[in-house]
C-alpha cells in the first residue's frame, strides 16, 4: 500500500553493507538479494518520485543524497554497492538519514510523501541498537512523517566460523631466532562443523597446514613456529577453507624483523648503563639478539632516535627542552623509553620537563617526588599480574623478591586510568611503572641499575641497591625491554577503519609518500613536519588486508601494516 500511493513519493533507500551480507547461498549473496529487492522498488514507482540513497554501515555515508529522478541513474549506483569489510552502525545511520530527509524537505518540495526503505539481514551486532532508548525515540519521530518498510535478507540459524585473531607471541623479533603465532579460530551458531583446514603462509608462501576442530559455538587454537632468515618486512597469513561468509577466513599479521634490537643507552656519568647493557645482551654474541649503544647525555640532540628501537636513560641529573621535544616525538612515534634513576637525578628538572609540568608533551609515566630514606626494601611482584612480571610466576627462587634495595625514588603515577604499576616495594611504593604514550611505550624504574649510585650522607656511603648483582636483573631487563618495544610491532596491525600512521626522519614537506591498498589502487599522502622529524596519516582503510607505505621509489622503504576485520560482525544471529 505504501508503495502505491499516488503523490510523488521520495523513496530513502537504506542498504545494509556490513560484512555480513556478504553471507551466500547458492550464487547470490544476501547484498545481491538487498540489491534486487531494492531495484524492484525503484522500477515499480512511478514517474516524478525521487530516490536517495544511504549505506547503512560504520560509518554510514550517503550515496545519494540529493535526489534523483531517473531510476536507470539510481538502478545503476545500486548495482556498483559493495559489502564494506565493517559493520553498521545504527545510530550513525539515523542521523544520515535525519539529516538527508531534512534537506530533501527543505529543496524538494514537490515530494509530498517519504517512504524509508531498509534492506537489511538484520543482525543482532547492528540491530540491538534498536532497542535503545534513543534508536526507539528516533525510529519513533521517523515514522511520524514516512512510512517505514523493512525488507529482511537474512536467515536464522546460520553457521559461521571465523579467524578471530592472529597474535606473535614474541616482542623481539630478529633474523635466525624462532617465533611462535598462535591464530584463535571461532564457531558462530549451533550446528556442528568438523575438519576445519587452516593454512599459515608467510610472504604469501605456505609454511604449514592443519586440520583442527571448533566445537559449536565455541573456540579453538592453531599455532606455528617460524624462523625469519632475512630482515625487512614480512607478512603472516591464517586462512580457512572458503565456508558461505568466506570474507573472515583469512587475517594477516605484519612482522617488520630485524638482524637485531638497537637500544640506545644514555648515561648521566660514565658507568651508569653498564650494568644495563650486559643485561640486555649477556651472551655477547658475535651475532646479538639486542644491540645496546652507550653513549653520554649529550647523544640525546646528536643521535637519530628513530634508528633504535628503545632508549634507556641511566641516572640523568636534568633535560632541556630541546631534549625532552625530542623524546616526546620519539615516544609517540612508536619509540619505546626506558628509564632508570639514581643519585645524580633532579627531580624537579624531571617533572618540569618530562612530566605533568611539560605543557601537553609529558613523556614520564610518574611525577617524581622526594627520595626514599635509607633502609632495607624488598619487591613486591603484586601478584605477577603484569606481563613484565608474568614470567616469574612460580620462580619464586629466581632471586626477584630477595633483591636489596636501600634507597629509590618516590613516584606517583602521572594518569591513573593509563599508568599501571608493574613491579612495587614491600611499603606499597611504585618500583616500575609504565604507560602508553602515543604509538609508544614508557616504562620507570624507581631505582639505579648502577653500583655507582650512593647516598654519601651515610657513613660508609649506602649504594642504592644490589639489584644489578641479583640473578633476576637480566631477566628483568629483558621482560622490560620486550615490552617496551611491542608497541611499534603493535601500530602496525590495526583493524578496519583505523588510521594507518608513521613518522619519517628528516623527511620534507614535499615527500612523496603512497599508500598502496588490498585492491591495487595507490593513493599519496601528505607528510607533516614536526619537529626534527615528519609524520603521516592515513585513514582509507575500509577493506581488510596488507597496505604498503612507500617513501620513495626504492622498496627499500616500504612498511607494511595489516588491517584486518573486526569479527563481532561474524555473529550472523
Amino acid at each position: 500500500a505504501a508503495l502505491g500511493t499516488r503523490e510523488r513519493t521520495h523513496y530513502l533507500l537504506v542498504l545494509d553493507v556490513s560484512y555480513s551480507m556478504d553471507y551466500r547461498t547458492g550464487d547470490k549473496s544476501r547484498l545481491d538479494r538487498a540489491k534486487e529487492m531494492a531495484v524492484q522498488v525503484v522500477n515499480d514507482s512511478r514517474q516524478g518520485d525521487g530516490f536517495t540513497l544511504v549505506l547503512l554501515a560504520d560509518p554510514p555515508q550517503a550515496v545519494i543524497s540529493d535526489p534523483a529522478f531517473d531510476p536507470r541513474d539510481v538502478v545503476d549506483e545500486l548495482e556498483s554497492i559493495k559489502v564494506r569489510h565493517s559493520g553498521g552502525s545504527l545510530p550513525l545511520t539515523l542521523t544520515e538519514i535525519e539529516n538527508v530527509l531534512q534537506s530533501v524537505r527543505r529543496q524538494q518540495a514537490a515530494l509530498t510523501t517519504t517512504t524509508i526503505c531498509f534492506f537489511t539481514d538484520l543482525g543482532r551486532t547492528t540491530w540491538d541498537d534498536a532497542a535503545t532508548r534513543d534508536c526507539r525515540n528516533r525510529i519513533g519521530r521517523l515514522a511520524e512523517n514516512a512510512t517505514l518498510a523493512l525488507f529482511d535478507v537474512g536467515q536464522d540459524g546460520m553457521t559461521n566460523v571465523a579467524v578471530t585473531s592472529l597474535e606473535l607471541q614474541d616482542s623481539l623479533i630478529t633474523t635466525g631466532r624462532e617465533v611462535n603465532f598462535v591464530a584463535e579460530l571461532q564457531a558462530f551458531g549451533t550446528r556442528e562443523r568438523t575438519g576445519h583446514r587452516v593454512l599459515f603462509l608467510v610472504d604469501d608462501q605456505q609454511v604449514r597446514a592443519e586440520t583442527i576442530e571448533v566445537p559449536a559455538a565455541g573456540r579453538n587454537t592453531a599455532s606455528f613456529a617460524h624462523t625469519f632468515e632475512t630482515p625487512g618486512e614480512h607478512q603472516v597469513e591464517v586462512r580457512l577453507a572458503d565456508d558461505p561468509l568466506a570474507i573472515d577466513n583469512r587475517r594477516w599479521l605484519s612482522v617488520p624483523v630485524r638482524e637485531a634490537i638497537e637500544v640506545l643507552c644514555v648515561e648521566g656519568r660514565e658507568g651508569a648503563a653498564r650494568y644495563l647493557a650486559y643485561a640486555l645482551e649477556p651472551s655477547r654474541a658475535s651475532t646479538p639478539r639486542v644491540r645496546p649503544v652507550i653513549r653520554l647525555e649529550n647523544a640525546l640532540l646528536e643521535q637519530d632516535l628513530n634508528r633504535f628501537d628503545c632508549v634507556a636513560l641511566c641516572n640523568i641529573r636534568r633535560f632541556t627542552r630541546e631534549e625532552a621535544a625530542v623524546l616526546y616525538d620519539y615516544v609517540r612515534s612508536g619509540g619505546g623509553l626506558l628509564w632508570t634513576l639514581g643519585d645524580q637525578v633532579q627531580a624537579d628538572s624531571y617533572n618540569q620537563q618530562l612530566g605533568e609540568e611539560a605543557a601537553g608533551r609529558r613523556v614520564l609515566p610518574a611525577r617524581l617526588e622526594s627520595v626514599a630514606p635509607s633502609g632495607n626494601y624488598s619487591f613486591n611482584p603484586l601478584d605477577y599480574r603484569h606481563p613484565i612480571l608474568a614470567p616469574f610466576a612460580g620462580h619464586q627462587q629466581s632471586g626477584l623478591l630477595t633483591t636489596p634495595v636501600w634507597k629509590y625514588v618516590k613516584v606517583q603515577p602521572a594518569d591513573s586510568a593509563a599508568a599501571r604499576v608493574a613491579l612495587a616495594f614491600n611499603n606499597g611504593d611504585p618500583a616500575i611503572v609504565e604507560e602508553r604514550i602515543g604509538r609508544g611505550r614508557s616504562i620507570l624504574l624507581t631505582t639505579a641499575v648502577s653500583p655507582d649510585s650512593v647516598d654519601r650522607s651515610t657513613d660508609p656511603p649506602t649504594p642504592w641497591t644490589a639489584l644489578t648483582t641479583w640473578p633476576s636483573f637480566p631477566p628483568l631487563v629483558q621482560e622490560m625491554l620486550a615490552h617496551a618495544v611491542r608497541r611499534r610491532f603493535e601500530a602496525r596491525n590495526v583493524l578496519v577503519g583505523e588510521s594507518l600512521e608513521g613518522t619519517l626522519a628528516g623527511a620534507g614537506p614535499r615527500a612523496a609518500l603512497t599508500i598502496r591498498t588490498p585492491g591495487g589502487e595507490a593513493e599519496r599522502v601528505a607528510v607533516q613536519p614536526v619537529g626534527q622529524s615528519s609524520t603521516w596519516a592515513f585513514r582509507g582503510t575500509a577493506f581488510s588486508g596488507v597496505y604498503v607505505a612507500s617513501f620513495d621509489s626504492s622498496a627499500n622503504h616500504d612498511h607494511r601494516f595489516a588491517v584486518n576485520l573486526n569479527p563481532r560482525e561474524s555473529d550472523l544471529a
